[in-house]
């Protein structure tokens, strides 16, 4: 055990080691925590992700997830392609690779957040003196409001 981790609490370790192999704050928090709601063992786990990451990246280090491997995961994820196969009636015509742009951009998603160039937040710096008014509103699709 790392410096570290073992400066850590029980309760902390157990979070740890649950969340290392479920993958799951939440479920981790609820496991280590026992919070009073799901609701709470959410916070719990997205503070503990954010509070342990020294610790969670030795862990990962330990199992052989380093940086090198998760590059070349990211690397393959990046160039992902799908089999297209097409059909007239029972008999196929055409097989052909093309590129799985749906796995791609997850993959790309996931990098990006790896380089903490994407987060779930949105910081503005304004002047005291300009305010901002946002309104969101809903519109329904063609195919919503017809049908």
């Amino acid at each position: 055990m790392s410096e570290s981790a073992k400066k850590l609490s029980p309760r902390a370790r157990k979070f740890i080691r649950h969340y290392s192999k479920h993958g799951n704050a939440t479920a981790a928090a609820k496991h280590a925590f026992n919070p009073k709601n799901d609701q709470s063992a959410a916070v719990i786990g997205h503070w503990a992700i954010r509070y342990f990451k020294i610790p969670l990246t030795e862990i990962m280090d330990a199992q052989g997830i380093t940086d090198e491997r998760l590059m070349e995961v990211l690397d393959d994820g990046l160039n992902a392609s799908e089999m297209v196969i097409e059909k007239n009636g029972k008999e196929v015509t055409a097989v052909a690779d093309a590129p799985d742009h749906k796995t791609r951009h997850r993959y790309l998603e996931t990098g990006v957040k790896l380089k903490g160039h994407l987060t779930n937040t949105l910081k503005l710096e304004l002047p005291p003196e300009v305010s901002i008014h946002v309104e969101s509103k809903y519109v329904p699709a063609e195919s919503e409001s017809t049908g």
